[in-house]
């Protein structure tokens, strides 16, 4: 369950990267949307790679590990500073 949540939040966060329009998005941001949506892909599968080694649901280290993964893709100032922007 949290780790679906997790997985969520970060397709949330690039579904509303991906919906803005690309002029605005040139004209504000600093980083190009390609560079949000690799930084996202990087860390989610660095969360997932236990997953994949053991083939069970993540619990206890490896759900913290994807947790952290996650806020680290989906929480970053410059990413909101881009969106915002």
């Amino acid at each position: 369950m949290v780790a679906g949540v997790a997985v969520g939040v970060v397709g949330v966060v690039l579904l509303i990267v991906a919906v803005q329009s690309p002029a605005a998005w040139k004209a504000a941001a600093d980083h190009s949307k390609r560079f949000w949506f690799l930084w996202a892909l990087v860390l989610i599968t660095a969360g997932l790679a236990p997953v994949a080694f053991t083939d069970e649901v993540p619990t206890g280290g490896a759900l913290a590990w994807l947790v952290v993964c996650c806020v680290l893709a989906a929480l970053q100032p410059s990413l909101f500073a881009d969106v915002l922007g």
